[in-house]
């Protein structure tokens, strides 16, 4: 099953639908230039 690098699943606490929120990991990554955890696409 595919999990998303930089989504997190969420609650909406009002409608109590699901919805992805952006988690702020790709930006520790990009200012590290660390993408190791990116999977190999090619």
């Amino acid at each position: 099953m595919h999990k998303p690098l930089w989504f997190e699943k969420v609650v909406d606490e009002d409608t109590g639908l699901a919805t992805m929120k952006f988690n702020g990991k790709y930006w520790k990554c990009k200012e590290k230039n660390d993408w190791s955890m990116c999977p190999d696409l090619y």
